[in-house]
């Protein structure tokens, strides 16, 4: 690491990234995922760093960090690190939360129809 004593803020996602692939050096190694400022490799002092033990609970989880970051390394030296809410409301994941919401009812049937239904069910009523 250069010794910059420069620490910053960051934030983002921690993931287990593929690191090496087809070397011998293949493992998957915590990063920072932070969106279109891509990513970075995360190190913690007294962390096995072939294990990453201090990273595995955070896996997938959103996440503010302190620490120097090495830009020719592309690593993180963190120094805190601690769960977030993200700064974006989750995505909806079951499929009764992607169904939409009824928005006028059928005139013949007095039935809740989603809109664009109702010209499907009554195709004589276009002009």
């Amino acid at each position: 690491m250069e010794d910059t004593d420069q620490k910053e803020d960051f934030a983002g996602y921690v993931l287990f990234l593929p690191y090496a692939v087809g070397s011998k050096s293949e493992s998957f190694r915590p990063a920072l995922a932070m969106g279109h400022g891509g990513n970075v490799t995360l190190f913690r002092k007294g962390d096995n760093p072939f294990a990453n033990e201090s990273f595995l609970p955070l896996h997938g989880k959103y996440c503010k960090l302190s620490g120097e970051l090495d830009e020719r390394k592309n690593v993180l030296l963190v120094e805190s690190i601690q769960e977030a809410d993200p700064p974006f409301p989750p995505a909806k994941t079951s499929p009764s939360d992607s169904s939409p919401e009824p928005l006028a009812p059928d005139p013949q049937t007095d039935e809740q129809v989603h809109e664009g239904e109702a010209d499907e069910l009554n195709p004589e009523d276009r002009n």
